[in-house]
């Protein structure tokens, strides 16, 4: 989560310091996975079978990193059927987040591809862990989204039926209902449990000091206050409704979880700022031309692109007046 300073970005990172307590990498990861812990609960009370998108999803991603980790450090004389275990931990966090995102009842070869791609083309082919310029485990996401979109949008079900909860997700919206009937929907309360449940891990991380408070509160603002441009109507209803839209879909959990990552997100305090607001209005637009379930994903990715300029523009010494 990105408001540390990394000692070394280019390279795998070993500590990630901020003003007042050193902390590994390890621990950062695994205080991540704990984070999301209400929002498994609630997956979990929603739709047990939820639940398996993230476990097989971070078995994958946790299986590909170990493979990638021992063929590149493996020398002639060491034996290279001897795997070593990932100790960061940093694999397992992006399985986790992708299979969130993920359908509850999708088959369940869509976390195994999902896993190994965000590992092996979102992060490992760019050197691995704190080289990668894009966040994983949307690289994953947008790839099967645009790879297989009838098995991320349209399902049969393990159960046979589909229902409301087993078609929520966090990275989905209804397209179908209008505002009024989406309020007044058992979906519409869904969905407030689980941005409650991402706001509860993400207040965590904050006491804990693994995130700063600045990019999620960009990423909502920037949301919102497009938001409220896109809809026509007074000020205090469009702002009405522009606030329920942001509990609905991945913007509270994405702003939390994904827009924070310490690696793909920009270094510097000030571009964090443009970085979470881009993300916000992004999203509100790519929502609004309703091609997609949801924008966020597409507008990290973008955002991720534009994080390096940012962070060359905000360091950028103002020119000396000429004598």
């Amino acid at each position: 989560m990105q408001q540390h300073k990394l000692k070394s970005r280019p390279m795998a990172y070993q500590i990630i310091q901020d003003n007042q307590t050193p902390h590994t990498t390890k621990e950062i990861m695994m205080k991540v996975i704990l984070a999301t812990i209400p929002l498994l609960a609630v997956m979990a009370w929603l739709n047990p079978l939820w639940l398996i998108q993230p476990l097989v999803a971070a078995a994958a991603a946790y299986i590909t990193e170990m493979l990638f980790e021992h063929f590149r450090s493996t020398t002639p004389k060491q034996d290279r059927f001897a795997l070593k275990a990932p100790t960061d931990h940093s694999a397992l966090v992006t399985g986790v987040l992708l299979g969130i995102c993920l359908p509850p009842e999708a088959p369940l070869w869509i976390p195994v591809i999902g896993g190994i791609f965000s590992i092996a083309f979102g992060k490992q082919v760019y050197g691995g862990l704190g080289a990668n310029p894009f966040n994983p485990a949307m690289v994953a996401y947008v790839m099967l989204l645009l790879g297989f979109p009838t098995s991320m949008t349209d399902w049969s079900g393990l159960t046979g039926v589909i229902d409301g909860v087993s078609q929520a997700t966090l990275l989905d919206r209804s397209q179908e209902l209008s505002r009024s009937e989406w309020a007044q929907s058992p979906l519409f309360s869904q969905t407030i449990a689980l941005a409650i449940a991402a706001l509860i891990g993400g207040l965590w991380l904050w006491q804990q000091k693994i995130i700063k408070a600045r990019i999620p509160v960009a990423v909502i603002l920037g949301f919102v206050v497009m938001q409220w441009y896109l809809l026509e109507g007074s000020l205090v209803a469009t702002l009405g409704l522009s606030l329920q839209d942001c509990l609905v879909g991945a913007v509270v959990f994405g702003a939390i979880f994904i827009a924070t990552d310490p690696v793909s997100a920009p270094q510097h305090p000030k571009s964090q700022i443009l970085f979470g607001i881009g993300i916000g209005v992004l999203t509100a637009i790519i929502r609004d031309g309703q091609q997609y379930p949801d924008g966020f994903a597409f507008a990290v990715l973008l955002m991720n692109i534009a994080g390096p300029s940012l962070d060359r523009i905000m360091n950028m010494k103002p020119r000396e007046p000429k004598a």
